[in-house]
């Protein structure tokens, strides 16, 4: 056995080695979030009567009247 004793590492090199463990865990609640709140809603039909201005046989850029043949 080596009688060598491990150093303990500084605060911030042991932030640096577990960032990734960190940034998964939070990848993970915001995607367990997601999951939970989110989800498909069921499809409803956009229908409502709009007021469309009355069409007395001209179409646009016919100054004439009528439609062009």
């Amino acid at each position: 056995m080596s009688d060598r004793t491990r150093t303990p590492l500084s605060p911030l090199a042991n932030a640096r080695r577990r960032w990734p463990l960190y940034a998964a865990i939070a990848a993970l609640a915001i995607l367990t979030l997601a999951y939970i709140d989110g989800g498909e809603e069921p499809i409803r039909p956009i229908a409502q009567d709009i007021a469309a201005p009355a069409n007395n046989g001209t179409l646009a850029g016919n100054t004439k009247g009528g439609v062009e043949r």
